[in-house]
């Protein structure tokens, strides 16, 4: 799962910056809007043993790819159990519903993580 923005327009009027200082503002504005998607989906996730909701982070790599930068939101980490865990609790098993807790993470914050970028954006580029 993943955060994406299509930032074309940004970077058409980017364009007489140079490279770095759009990736630059690009980065920085994705990584404010990260912190509201990381809670709204830790106060969306299921508490059992508190796990699966420690281990909701974003990603350590921002990928930037023909104008859309992106970066992974989600249950991260090396330890497969939790990975599992929480793709059951979301889909759900043969005995068990889905609870659909990323989709409600992504649906509640999603216009804060937008209001955060925007706010970086206004203030880097004035």
């Amino acid at each position: 799962m993943s955060l994406q923005f299509d930032i074309s327009q940004l970077t058409k009027k980017l364009s007489e910056l140079e490279n770095k200082v759009k990736k630059d503002v690009a980065k920085k504005a994705l990584l404010e809007g990260v912190e509201p998607m990381e809670n709204a989906l830790k106060d969306a996730s299921p508490v059992d043993t508190g796990e699966l909701r420690a281990n909701i982070k974003s990603a350590n790599k921002i990928k930037m790819k023909k104008g859309k930068t992106t970066i992974d939101v989600g249950v991260t980490g090396d330890n497969r159990k939790i990975v599992e865990r929480a793709y059951y609790n979301h889909y759900g098993s043969r005995s068990r519903a889905g609870t659909y807790f990323i989709d409600d993470g992504f649906k509640i914050g999603i216009k804060p993580a937008q209001e955060k970028i925007k706010e970086v954006l206004i203030k880097e580029l004035k």
